[in-house]
Order: structure tokens, then C-alpha cells, then sequence
């Protein structure tokens, strides 16, 4: 089992002000755009999640990045990650959350959504039809 990112060791600590966030995420509009960053511990990982994440048209695109992450899990460590950057909506990101920790190794991995608060009109229209559900 890999220990947990960076950032969730901080969120225990503050996973009071955690429940304000989803509330805050229930209020915003389900085809409001956000970028989810999510840390994976190698790229065959990575680079599989994104596939599930595109196919199953929860993201429009997703990003990978290599990264070095230095943070505190009994003692510091420095570790190499890959990042990847999903643009997808609001709506989306209950069932993200469900399927990357259904198969990320980490014990409490990062899943991390920002509101998109400005982009081209055409990439963002672009991304609102591509992390939908196609009907019919």
C-alpha cells in the first residue's frame, strides 16, 4: 500500500472545513467546467485512469504530468508522480471520485476539483459536450 499524497495529510487536519466544500460543490451548476487534479504514484496508472475517465465521458481530456512531490507521511518523503489535469463539469465529479479510489493504490489519495472561472468560450462549450452523457 503507498502512503497517502501530500495534500491529504494536510486535509485530515482541516476535513472540518471539508464538509463547507461540498456544500459549495452541490451548489454549483452540474455543467459548471472544473479542472480535477488527481496524483498517481506511476504513468501506466495514470495513463489507464484517464482512458476509464475519457471513455466513460466523465472528463473531456486529461493531462499527465511528471512531478516530484516532497510532503509529510511518518517523517518527509520525496516521491516521483504523475499529476494528471481532467478538465470535466461540476456534475461529474461524485463519479470521478468513485472510480479513481475504486483503483488508486494510495490509502487516501489526491482528488483535488477547481472551478474554471474563465476559458475560450469554444473549449469551454467543447468540454461541457464532451463530459456529458450521450443520450438515446
Amino acid at each position: 500500500m503507498y502512503p497517502i499524497c501530500c495534500w491529504t495529510a494536510v486535509r485530515r487536519r482541516v476535513c472540518r472545513g471539508f464538509s463547507i466544500f461540498l456544500e459549495n460543490i452541490s451548489l454549483m451548476a452540474p455543467d459548471t467546467p472544473i479542472q480535477v487534479s488527481i496524483s498517481f504514484p506511476e504513468q501506466q496508472l495514470a495513463e489507464k485512469v484517464a482512458k476509464q475517465l475519457v471513455t466513460a465521458r466523465l472528463v473531456a481530456c486529461a493531462q499527465l504530468f511528471p512531478i516530484q512531490s516532497i510532503y509529510r507521511w511518518e517523517g518527509i518523503q520525496a516521491d516521483a508522480e504523475v499529476l494528471m489535469q481532467a478538465k470535466t463539469v461540476a456534475g461529474q465529479l461524485e463519479t470521478i471520485e468513485q472510480m479513481v479510489v475504486a483503483s488508486h493504490p494510495y490509502e487516501v489519495p489526491e482528488i483535488i476539483a477547481t472551478a474554471i472561472v474563465w476559458g475560450h468560450a469554444p473549449y469551454l462549450d467543447w468540454l461541457q459536450r464532451e463530459s456529458q452523457e450521450v443520450s438515446g
